[in-house]
């Protein structure tokens, strides 16, 4: 459980959070395999600069950073390992958005 005064700069609820591990390192040096981020689950509005926890059927839980271009109305998700391949371009609709990533720590 997450205290509610961690965050309180938010408007987040304890209840409207998740901690869950990083599973990969597509987001490394950012995130890294086994460290924890925080998901704000309100926070589903992947039409805006961020990095986001997106489900995946069959694939789990991935995060990624997420590129709107409001001129063209278009998503680009990024990787910030280069070693790993962009989702690239993709229509926000078909995305099942689990929330925003508000916190990250790494494990020691």
């Amino acid at each position: 459980m997450i205290d509610d005064q961690v965050f309180t700069s938010r408007s987040t609820k304890s209840d409207d959070l998740r901690a869950i591990y990083v599973e990969d390192d597509r987001m490394a040096p950012t995130f890294s395999k086994g460290d924890i981020v925080v998901v704000d689950t309100l926070e589903k509005n992947i039409r805006v600069d961020g990095i986001f926890a997106i489900a995946v059927k069959d694939q789990g839980v991935f995060i990624t950073r997420s590129n709107w271009n409001y001129l063209k109305e278009i998503l680009t998700l990024k990787n910030d390992n280069p070693l790993n391949d962009d989702v690239g371009e993709t229509n926000p609709d078909d995305l099942e958005v689990v929330g925003q990533i508000i916190w990250g720590g790494k494990q020691f």
